[in-house]
């Protein structure tokens, strides 16, 4: 997410919040240990910035929205090189944007190069407005990651393997796709319910991340129905790829040996190549 580009919805959504509480800047910001990245903005044509130039790194370091009338006369802020120097922050006001988990991503933020009262109805509609940027954060990570196995599902695997083909092609290193299918996977919700078959299928998938194969390159996704795959690809175009199965029989089995079985059918460390 912190490399994706925003786009119009988001654009939007920014721009409504710019003219509703009438800043020149609006900005949705997400914060890493790196950096402070600008997943969408209005007014203002940058697009990261250090963390520790952040204004929205305080804001993140509590639940509560943050306002700032004048950064110029506020201890945290007035050496801080956005004050200072370009784009002049005077006033700041922003509101965590929370996980489905309750971890703070980033903020919905505003920002004027004046100072200004930013009353109790404005603290509300922004925090209102932040809700909905956490919203659709939320419903594309859920188009993403799958709920259960923590795969990315098959169409943003695929997207995401293609730099990965084109490192492999330019460096000449070979790349390969390891597909594992449960058979009969079904049977385990059928014979012990939805919340068994779950379990099984985060077993599984945390073992595979285990697997030295997953240490070594991280790229892992889920196919159609419960088939977590790890992608290769051999140099030269000729679409080499490996395939292992698991043939459980789960008919009466449980769900540890649902994930013993899995372990079976994974090589060795002997045979890890």
């Amino acid at each position: 997410m912190l490399n994706h580009p925003g786009d119009a919805y988001l654009e939007r959504l920014v721009r409504l919040t710019s003219t509703v509480l009438e800043t020149p800047i609006a900005l949705i910001s997400l914060v890493d240990g790196d950096r402070q990245w600008f997943l969408s903005h209005h007014g203002l044509d940058t697009t990261e910035t250090p963390p520790e130039m952040a204004f929205c790194a305080h804001t993140i370091a509590s639940d509560e929205t943050m306002v700032v009338p004048d950064a110029r006369q506020d201890p945290r802020f007035c050496t801080n090189p956005l004050v200072i120097h370009d784009p002049k922050i005077c006033f700041y006001a922003g509101a965590p944007l929370q996980s489905r988990n309750g971890h703070n991503l980033g903020t919905l933020c505003v920002i004027d190069r004046l100072p200004r009262h930013f009353s109790g109805n404005q603290v509300r509609l922004l925090e209102d407005l932040a809700l909905l940027v956490s919203r659709e954060l939320e419903l594309r990570r859920q188009a993403i990651v799958h709920p259960i196995s923590g795969f990315v599902q098959r169409s943003s695997f695929l997207v995401q393997a293609e730099p990965e083909i084109g490192r492999a092609r330019l460096s000449g290193q070979p790349l390969a796709l390891l597909a594992l299918q449960l058979d009969h996977f079904s049977q385990v919700r059928h014979r012990w319910g939805q919340a068994a078959s779950d379990q099984a299928l985060r077993d599984v998938a945390a073992f595979l991340v285990l697997r030295r194969q997953l240490r070594q390159s991280p790229l892992a996704g889920r196919g159609r129905r419960s088939r977590p795959a790890h992608r290769r690809h051999h140099p030269g175009g000729r679409g080499d790829r490996g395939q292992a199965e698991t043939q459980p029989a789960l008919g009466r089995a449980p769900v540890h040996e649902l994930r013993d079985a899995a372990a079976a059918a994974a090589p060795s460390r002997d045979t890890d190549r």
